[in-house]
């Protein structure tokens, strides 16, 4: 047992398929084993064997509801953590399937099981009864682009299909902005390899975007359009439908910048 401490109880299984310790309860309300921690570890589980499909421990139930948890973590104290898990690995900290067909995530607040905050269904689709609150700023969709396209880009569809950066000259297809902090991306394949080729447009909210001048000086509320030169945004002197990408919420005086946009696809 590596670095094992003093313990009141140890096992060890010897072959694979066999079990250190068993515990049962058969008797409801009972528990098959109970283990406190009085300023140490009330239970210490190591699996010594590298690259072995054991686990260090194997809870199983065959009750049903809360009441009959498979593994029940309580903590007693007011700065108590319930559960803390730890991983030192390149995979996921924590790993869970429902091979049913009940949710996959819940979490309750209160002093009972009726307040529902939080949960995830067997599909994947995500519940929270409460605000979302992120660090990013705009809402941005992922979309098929050529190339690479930097954050800040106004970009445009291009004849393909594809985003490309826009120009004036074709500012009726103007789509929006390359985004760099989204604090949602519509879109997203679950798997990298899904969203290769796309780049988060920003399509609502705020951004900061490519500014140029070249039009006139921009000003906090003015509305700007595609520039002449590509993937930059200017001061719309003319506002035809479907060219306006947004709405300037800070100035550029002269030559080129970032400025911080109000994103209004009109």
């Amino acid at each position: 047992m590596l670095g094992a401490p003093t313990v009141a109880v140890h096992g060890v299984a010897p072959v694979a398929g066999t079990y250190a310790g068993y515990f049962e309860a058969g008797g409801t309300g009972s528990y098959a084993g109970y283990f406190k921690g009085g300023g140490a570890n009330a239970v210490y589980v190591i699996n010594t064997a590298p690259g072995a499909s054991g686990s260090g421990i194997k809870v199983e139930s065959e009750g049903s509801g809360i009441g009959a948890a498979a593994l029940s973590a309580n903590a007693l104290a007011a700065g108590g953590i319930g559960l803390v898990a730890q991983n030192n690995s390149n995979d996921a900290t924590i790993v869970g399937r429902n091979k049913g067909s009940g949710q996959l995530f819940k979490l309750y607040s209160g002093a009972d099981w009726n307040n529902l905050r939080f949960k995830v269904t067997n599909t994947g689709e995500v519940y929270a009864d409460g605000t979302f609150h992120s660090g990013g700023a705009d809402f941005a969709e992922l979309y098929p682009a050529k190339g690479k396209l930097a954050p800040g880009t106004v970009v445009g569809i291009g004849e393909d299909g594809r985003l490309e950066p826009a120009t004036s000259k074709r500012a009726w297809a103007v789509m929006g902005v390359v985004s760099d902090n989204p604090t949602i991306v519509g879109g997203s394949a679950i798997d990298a390899e899904g969203n290769s080729g796309k780049v988060p447009v920003a399509i609502l909210g705020i951004v900061e975007v490519r500014a140029s001048a070249a039009s006139g000086p921009i000003a906090p509320g003015d509305l700007l359009t595609a520039g002449t030169t590509p993937g930059t945004a200017e001061k719309a002197v003319w506002a035809y439908p479907g060219t306006i990408i947004g709405k300037a919420l800070a100035p550029l005086r002269e030559g080129t910048g970032k400025v911080k946009m109000l994103v209004i696809l009109r």
